[in-house]
């Protein structure tokens, strides 16, 4: 008799349950906001003094970065391409800055001092800055020595930076210049709605919403093209404060 209790209530359950429905629909929101990436970076221009009484004027240093920036290759039309994918992207934090310092009256025993300056524009990646131009007091004669720099590895989010720092030494006098492009950069992510309901008979007897976030990424978009549209952008930046006198254009990423 149980036995066969069990078995009606349960084939009234699948009646039941036959009778009704349910509807799950997904909704998919972005959130951030679209930056103005034909806005110029914010510029920023500034003179560091050592203690030395002599003072040169940096024009060594600024020719031989001017030169050095000139020899940077850079693809326009890749570039532009790349301005256009981002643009229709959204970014929960977009921000370019350039900045530019000239040093002037140091001496060859102010070099750690020198280094250490330099290294502070360079945020995190100051100790292999100082690393490197270290190395100069190990140099008997030194004109002029022009470095280098590009940092920037995440496509989702992050800091890229590109930059060049030329330093002069003449006897025991030092003078130098350093430029950085830096972007930081976050991909907004999307705002994921799922809605369920359910029905019995054609109406509707209940409702549950679920809301997560999902991350995004610079999909076709690789490495060596996002830091060809950041070096373009630092080395017009550049052109248009008398930086750097040209840009080295060429037609195609390949050649970057």
């Amino acid at each position: 008799m149980g036995q066969l209790v069990t078995e009606i209530i349960i084939a009234i359950y699948r009646r039941l349950e036959a009778m009704g429905s349910s509807s799950t629909k997904y909704e998919r929101e972005k959130t951030g906001f679209q930056p103005d990436l034909e806005r110029s970076p914010s510029y920023f221009r500034s003179i560091e003094h050592g203690h030395s009484t002599w003072a040169g004027n940096n024009w060594s240093s600024l020719s031989r970065l001017d030169n050095a920036l000139s020899t940077v290759r850079v693809c326009p039309k890749n570039a532009e391409s790349l301005r256009r994918i981002l643009q229709d992207r959204y970014f929960s934090d977009w921000g370019e800055a350039c900045d530019v310092k000239e040093y002037n009256g140091f001496t060859l025993t102010e070099l750690p001092t020198l280094v250490d300056k330099i290294g502070d524009v360079f945020g995190d990646k100051k100790q292999e800055i100082q690393r490197k131009l270290g190395q100069i007091q190990f140099c008997e004669y030194l004109d002029v020595k022009v470095f280098e720099f590009t940092f920037g590895e995440d496509l989702s989010s992050g800091e890229i930076q590109f930059g060049m720092i030329a330093i002069s030494k003449s006897g025991i006098q030092l003078e130098a210049v350093s430029c950085l492009y830096q972007l930081n950069f976050t991909l907004a992510p999307v705002k994921v709605t799922k809605e369920t309901k359910s029905y019995f008979l054609g109406f509707e007897i209940g409702s549950s919403t679920t809301t997560w976030q999902e991350g995004t990424r610079l999909e076709l978009v690789t490495q060596k093209e996002l830091l060809n549209f950041c070096r373009y952008k630092a080395l017009k930046e550049f052109q248009n404060r008398h930086l750097a006198t040209r840009i080295n254009c060429v037609p195609s990423i390949e050649y970057v």
